[in-house]
């Protein structure tokens, strides 16, 4: 079985997934950490090349993981936007949706400069236009909320 977390940045995608992994005792996948190893950190490719490269990189881990029928997967929080990659995902998968009201994602990453979609002025304005425009989304998406 394939379980697949989604959700905003700091919803807690990679822990639960780690710890649901280690129970099932199968591979814990992170496509975020996947771009890291590979191509470096994610805000110097942000920065560098641009988030539409970093969103090929994004939707080119996502088909890598749909490779893998017994495996936990945690996708970055924009990874749904990507309808083709999303679509692939979904199949034979369980998608877990981490929903996280605004003020406790703000509080979460308060203090994290590391997410460059969240960087500037406002981080509690970003996370809830995020949430706005992704919410329906990741319900559309999701087989468990």
């Amino acid at each position: 079985m394939r379980i697949v977390f989604i959700g905003m940045s700091g919803s807690g995608k990679t822990t639960f997934g780690k710890y649901v992994a280690n129970l099932m005792e199968v591979p814990f996948i992170d496509t975020d950490g996947e771009i890291c190893k590979k191509y470096g950190d994610i805000s110097a490719i942000f920065s560098s090349a641009g988030e539409k490269v970093f969103r090929d990189f994004e939707e080119h881990e996502m088909m890598l993981a749909t490779q893998y029928e017994n495996c936990v997967i945690a996708l970055g929080g924009g990874a749904v936007l990507n309808e083709k990659a999303m679509k692939e995902i979904k199949k034979g998968s369980l998608v877990v949706y981490l929903y996280c009201e605004p003020d406790f994602l703000l509080k979460r990453l308060e203090n994290d400069n590391s997410r460059p979609l969240l960087l500037g002025d406002s981080k509690k304005e970003k996370i809830e236009e995020m949430l706005k425009k992704r919410a329906e989304l990741y319900l559309n998406y999701s087989n468990i909320v």
